[in-house]
């Protein structure tokens, strides 16, 4: 296993982000037997003039200021200040001049010599030479070129570092297609869930959030970033009416606008509660008796292993998704449908046949799909690789 290691990892996620994603697991996990210095998120976009990425620039300027904080034990972020113009040749260089002094003031600072460079970002590539390390372990969780404001300068970077990584992991299988033409070390290892965390919905006692109170059974519920690029508002649109209530949690328009998304959630029977803290989702997702997957198909969605639906499993709800390719092995777990029609039929269904025999199903399945299990896998592999060199 990964032991004794120190670790840089350059996120596509920002520590503290509401909704915590697989860089703040992994790392928060293999934080316990190595020292971890966790750089936020870069940016892949150039930011735009709106109310959203100013108070990001000033959260950034803010905690940038704080210098390196300290989390815990062995885990330490960072949030250094570049310029988001990645287009330009001369703005990158100044950016990995940045980059480079900081990290060689935390590698002897810190005592984070030799690292291992794990990284969610392509923007790094260009620092990757300069740099004293072990290995590189490029995790693709995403496709990035589906993101909203993703040049191809950003493309080029993410095919030059799938050819210098030493080991690449991608979390769905037409990732692994597209990913492993270009470095043979790469590995499919989809997302899996906070098993432990997600299940306290089965305890007794768990008290109910006032905001939903209200809010009358049956309950199908949504937990994630409303983004119009992933999420079917129209689809949502189509599902809402008086049989049920729609609750959707998480942040309204994070990479982009959420326009659409805005215009819903003053309709009738759907209830949007804003962003809830990562510790208090289990007290609201209790009290779905659905839990929805309701996302755009297109060529982001494509490429996506949704991280609810193993946090849907493992606290025994039923859910009912679009039929996305990442899910294909799963048919016999959740409710899958391929158009709008399709998937208000499949809520019905789920309603009607949700037993305690298909809840321990689900379980099952969930407690087989840990974080845990997820980094012995991820361990096994680099140990593998590192023998083999």
């Amino acid at each position: 296993m990964l032991k004794n290691q120190n670790i840089i990892c350059f996120s596509s996620a920002d520590w503290d982000n509401p909704l915590w994603t697989n860089k703040q697991h992994i790392m928060s996990r293999l934080s316990k037997e190595n020292r971890i210095l966790y750089i936020e998120s870069l940016g892949l976009r150039r930011p735009v003039v709106s109310k959203r990425d100013g108070f990001r620039i000033i959260k950034r300027i803010k905690n940038c200021l704080k210098g390196v904080r300290k989390i815990r034990a062995n885990l330490y972020v960072l949030s250094p200040l570049i310029i988001p113009l990645h287009d330009s040749k001369f703005i990158r260089k100044i950016n990995m001049l940045i980059l480079y002094l900081i990290l060689k003031f935390c590698v002897r600072n810190y005592n984070l010599k030799n690292p291992v460079i794990w990284t969610y970002i392509p923007n790094i590539v260009d620092l990757l030479e300069k740099f004293d390390k072990k290995y590189v372990v490029y995790h693709c969780v995403d496709e990035i070129s589906q993101f909203p404001g993703v040049t191809n300068k950003i493309m080029a970077m993410e095919v030059e570092l799938l050819k210098q990584a030493d080991i690449v992991f991608v979390t769905s299988i037409t990732l692994y297609e597209n990913k492993k033409k270009y470095n043979k070390n790469t590995f499919y290892l989809p997302n899996v869930a906070d098993t432990k965390h997600f299940s306290k919905v089965l305890r007794a006692g768990i008290k109910m959030p006032v905001d939903i109170a209200n809010i009358k059974k049956p309950i199908l519920g949504f937990i994630g970033a409303l983004d119009d690029y992933k999420i079917d508002s129209d689809l949502l649109r189509y599902i809402a009416g008086p049989q049920w209530n729609i609750v959707l949690i998480g942040p309204l328009g994070l990479t982009d606008r959420g326009k659409t998304l805005r215009d819903i959630i003053s309709m009738d029977n759907i209830f949007y509660l804003g962003k809830k803290g990562y510790n208090i989702l289990p007290n609201y997702l209790k009290y779905f008796d659905v839990c929805l997957i309701p996302m755009k198909i297109n060529d982001y969605t494509a490429n996506v292993f949704p991280m609810k639906f193993f946090e849907y499993l493992s606290a025994g709800k039923p859910v009912v998704s679009v039929r996305l390719p990442s899910l294909k092995e799963f048919q016999e777990y959740a409710y899958f449908a391929d158009t709008k029609y399709e998937f208000k039929a499949m809520i019905n269904k789920a309603l009607e046949e949700d037993s305690e025999k298909m809840q321990n199903m689900r379980l099952n399945l969930a407690k087989e799909n840990t974080w845990e299990k997820r980094i012995e896998s991820m361990e096994r592999l680099i140990e593998t690789y590192i023998k083999n060199q």
